[in-house]
């Protein structure tokens, strides 16, 4: 039987999604999905302050900086997504907000701009329908 190779899936993420990175895996495709209303993002590792690595490994934190250029910290659990605390500094309090089902929710209740460029982009998709 010759070796074939398995048919590469374009739409994959490069990390292997494994019960350890599924939050990170996760929250990388969203915050790709969404790159084109933020200035950019990065995965922070997870904290130290995390000493259960199971707790560690059942979420994942990215530093997001808006279009109006404020930084702030997403947090992705099973429950959703939420804003947090920068986990580096020695707050224990976070931002008090209500935790969203999707990544393009939070964004648009974050950030005016980011809101514009999603009904923007939304627009576009339905003329080309037409």
């Amino acid at each position: 039987m010759a070796n074939r190779r398995p048919k590469l899936n374009p739409y994959a993420s490069s990390m292997a999604t494994t019960p350890q990175n599924f939050y990170k895996t996760e929250l990388s495709n969203a915050l790709r999905e969404n790159a084109f209303g933020i200035k950019g993002y990065q995965l922070t590792p997870p904290s130290i302050s995390a000493s259960d690595s199971v707790l560690a490994h059942a979420q994942a934190i990215a530093r997001v900086e808006l279009l109006e250029g404020l930084a702030v910290f997403l947090r992705l659990t099973y429950v959703g997504y939420e804003i947090v605390a920068d986990p580096d500094s020695q707050e224990t309090q976070s931002p008090q907000m209500e935790i969203s089902e999707s990544l393009e929710e939070l964004l648009r209740a974050l950030s005016p701009a980011y809101d514009t460029k999603y009904s923007e982009r939304l627009m576009q998709k339905l003329m080309f329908i037409k």
